[in-house]
C-alpha cells in the first residue's frame, strides 16, 4: 500500500505569532543587490578623465569680463610653459580647458565637436532660436547652413564693400552724429557704426534706392538696434528683462522684410527665365540679406541640400552676423582712429594712398546718380593685389591682429559631448577656450625680420616686436598687454636691391591662412577686413582728420623708434576735423 499522503500545515504563516526572520532577509538581500547594482552602475557609467594642468590665474572669469584688462593680462602672459600649453580653468563657474597652443587651435577649431558656442542665453531661447552662434545643439542642419553662409558671402558684390565706405564717409559728414570732442567715447560713434552694420546687411541694394523717404527705414533701424542691443547683453549676462519675448520680436521685424526680399527676387528670376536677358543695373551691389536669398536660389537650382533653410533661418542669421559686425567693426575702428591721431605722419600715408586711388577711374557718378563721388575700385581692396595701397592695407592688418577681431565670440566653446584634445579630455558642457590671443601676440611667431624705417633707410630688427622693459616704460600696467602696434609687420622694399624706397605689402603665411580660412562663427575674416579698409580709404581719402591733444599723451607712447606704438589702456580722447 502506498504511503498516505504528507499533510504540510502552512498556518503559521496566516496568523500574528508567525515568525518575521523571513522576511527581513529578503528585505535585506533585496536592498544589497539594489546598492550593488547603483554602485556597479556608478563605475559603468563614471569615466576618468585626464585633466589639463590646473591653472591658479584663470578661476573666476565672467564671460561679460572677457575683453577687460585684468583677464587680457592672464591670458597673454609672457610664459613659454603657457604659451604653448593645455590648462584647466573656470569660467562663469564652468570648467574650462584653455587651449593656447596656435598649431593646436588650428588642427582642431573646425572639428565638429567644438562646433557650439557658449552663451548665457536662457535654454528656451536656444532652442527656438535658428542661428549658428546663439543656438544650442539641437539645431539640425548646422553644417549646411553655414555653408549657405559662406556662399552668401563669397558671392557678393565686389561694389558692395566700396559703397559701405563711401556711406560711411557721407554719414560722418552729414552732420546728424554729435561726436564732440571725444569721438570714440561717443554714444552717436556706436550709433554710427550701427548704422554702418545695418547698411551693408540689410539696405545696401538698388531696390530699397527708390524709397522717397529714410523715416521708415530709420525706424526699422533703431528697433533692430535696440533689441541686438539687449540680445548682446543677455549674451554675456544671462540676465534681461522681456528676453524670453527677443525671439519674437525678431521674427515680428525681420520676417516681413525677408519675405519682401524672397518676392523681389522670385520676380527677377522669373524674368529672367522669361526673357532669357535682364540688362544690368547701374551698379551690382547687393544687401547681405539679398544675397542670401540669391544664393539659395542658386544652390537650390545646382541641386544642394538647402530645402530646409526658411525666412525665420535668415532673419536669426543675420541678426548673428550683425552683432558679430558690430562688436569687430566697434573695437577695431576706435582703435584706428586713435593709433592715427597719435601717429601723424602715418595718417598723412593713410590719406595720400586714399586720394590717389579715389581719384582713379571708377566714378559713382558715371554709374548711378544716386552715389554721389567716387570710392575705391573694388580689385584694389583684395588682399592679393599687394601693390594697391600697401600702406593703408598693412595698417588694417595690424589693426585686425591687435585689436582680436572676434574675440571672444569665435574663442569660447560649448562641448555637447565627451572629448578628447591632444592629450587632454573635457567631458560634456564642460566649455573650450581657443586663446587666440596668444598666436596673435607671440613674438616667435611675429619676430620675423620686419622691415622698419628709420630715416627713410631700410633695417632689419625684431627691437619692434619686444615688450619693454621696466627702465623705458615706468608703469608696464597702463599700456595695452602683447605686443607693440607695427604696421610694419606687413611691408617689404619693392625691389630689396634698389635704392627704390616704394613698399609693397607681404604677408606671413600662416597670416594668409589666417584671414582668408578663418572666421568668426560664420563671417570671414576677410570681409571684414575688407570693410574695414573701405571704410577708412573713404573717410580719410575725403577730407577726413583724426586728432588729439599732444598733452594728453603718455611719454613711453612710442616703443624705441618710429617703426611701432605702444597704446595707453585709457585710450586718449580724439576728434574730427574736415579739410578738402
Amino acid at each position: 500500500m502506498e504511503p498516505p499522503p504528507r499533510l504540510y500545515n502552512y498556518e503559521g504563516l496566516f496568523t500574528s505569532v508567525r515568525s518575521i526572520d523571513l522576511p527581513l532577509k529578503i528585505l535585506a538581500i533585496l536592498s544589497v543587490l539594489i546598492l550593488l547594482i547603483v554602485i556597479a552602475a556608478w563605475i559603468v557609467s563614471s569615466k576618468t578623465y585626464k585633466r589639463a594642468p590646473k591653472d591658479t590665474k584663470f578661476q573666476c572669469v565672467r564671460l561679460e569680463n572677457m575683453n577687460k584688462f585684468e583677464v587680457l593680462d592672464v591670458l597673454l602672459r609672457d610664459d613659454d610653459e603657457w604659451k604653448h600649453g593645455l590648462f584647466t580653468g573656470k569660467i562663469n563657474d564652468r570648467v574650462t580647458l584653455i587651449v593656447n597652443d596656435w598649431k593646436v587651435i588650428s588642427l582642431h577649431e573646425d572639428n565638429d565637436n567644438l562646433d557650439y558656442y557658449f552663451s548665457l542665453v536662457p535654454d528656451k531661447f536656444r532652442r527656438n532660436w535658428y542661428g549658428l552662434w546663439l543656438s544650442d545643439y539641437t539645431l539640425l542642419h548646422r553644417s549646411n547652413l553655414r555653408a549657405i553662409v559662406f556662399h552668401t558671402f563669397d558671392t557678393v558684390s565686389p561694389d558692395a564693400f566700396p559703397l559701405i565706405g563711401s556711406f560711411a564717409a557721407r554719414e560722418i559728414k552729414s552732420g546728424r552724429y554729435q561726436f564732440g570732442e571725444n569721438v570714440t567715447g561717443s554714444p552717436d560713434f556706436d550709433i554710427w557704426i550701427w548704422d554702418l552694420v545695418m547698411e551693408f546687411v540689410f539696405f545696401n541694394s538698388p531696390d530699397f534706392c527708390s524709397i522717397g523717404s529714410s523715416s521708415g527705414k530709420q525706424s526699422l533701424v533703431e528697433c533692430l538696434r535696440s533689441r541686438m542691443s539687449r540680445l548682446l547683453r543677455l549674451h554675456e549676462s544671462g540676465k534681461f528683462p522681456s528676453g524670453s519675448t527677443l525671439v519674437a520680436e525678431f521674427d515680428g521685424l525681420l520676417s516681413p522684410l525677408v519675405r519682401h526680399v524672397i518676392d523681389i527676387s522670385s520676380r527677377h528670376h522669373k524674368q529672367s527665365v522669361d526673357n532669357k536677358h535682364i540688362p544690368q543695373s547701374g551698379w551690382r551691389a547687393t544687401s547681405l540679406l539679398h544675397q542670401f536669398v540669391q544664393a539659395h536660389h542658386q544652390l537650390d537650382e545646382e541641386g544642394e541640400f538647402v530645402g530646409f533653410l526658411s525666412p525665420v533661418h535668415i532673419a536669426h542669421l543675420l541678426v548673428e552676423i550683425s552683432l558679430i559686425l558690430r562688436c569687430c567693426l566697434l573695437r577695431a575702428i576706435r582703435l584706428l582712429l586713435v593709433v592715427l591721431a597719435m601717429r601723424g605722419d602715418w595718417q598723412c600715408r593713410v590719406r595720400e594712398e586714399s586720394k590717389q586711388v579715389l581719384a582713379s577711374e571708377f566714378r559713382c557718378s558715371e554709374q548711378t546718380t544716386n552715389i554721389p563721388g567716387s570710392f575705391v575700385p573694388p580689385h584694389c581692396l583684395n588682399l592679393r593685389h599687394v601693390d594697391n595701397l600697401p600702406w593703408t592695407k598693412a595698417l588694417v592688418n595690424e589693426i585686425v591682429r591687435f585689436s582680436a577681431a572676434g574675440f571672444p565670440m569665435f574663442a569660447l566653446r560649448e562641448a555637447p559631448r565627451d572629448g578628447h584634445l591632444s592629450d587632454y579630455d573635457y567631458a560634456e558642457g564642460e566649455l573650450i577656450l581657443l586663446n587666440q590671443l596668444v598666436y596673435l601676440n607671440d613674438r616667435d611667431v611675429w619676430e620675423k625680420d620686419i622691415f622698419t624705417r628709420a630715416d627713410d633707410e631700410e633695417k632689419e630688427t625684431s627691437e619692434a616686436n619686444t615688450v619693454p622693459n621696466r627702465e623705458q616704460i615706468q608703469d608696464n600696467e597702463l599700456i595695452f598687454p602683447g605686443l607693440p602696434f607695427s604696421p610694419y609687420r606687413f611691408l617689404q622694399k619693392c625691389d630689396p636691391e634698389s635704392a627704390d624706397k616704394q613698399l609693397r605689402l607681404k604677408l606671413p603665411g600662416h597670416w594668409i591662412r589666417h584671414m582668408l580660412a578663418g572666421y568668426t562663427v560664420c563671417v570671414p575674416n576677410d570681409s571684414i577686413y575688407q570693410l574695414l579698409t573701405a571704410i577708412v580709404v573713404h573717410i580719410f581719402g575725403t577730407g577726413l582728420h583724426v586728432t588729439v591733444e599732444k598733452n594728453s599723451l603718455p611719454i613711453y607712447n612710442e616703443a624705441g623708434d618710429d617703426s611701432s606704438l605702444r597704446i595707453p589702456r585709457d585710450l586718449p580722447p580724439v576728434c574730427f576735423t574736415f579739410n578738402q
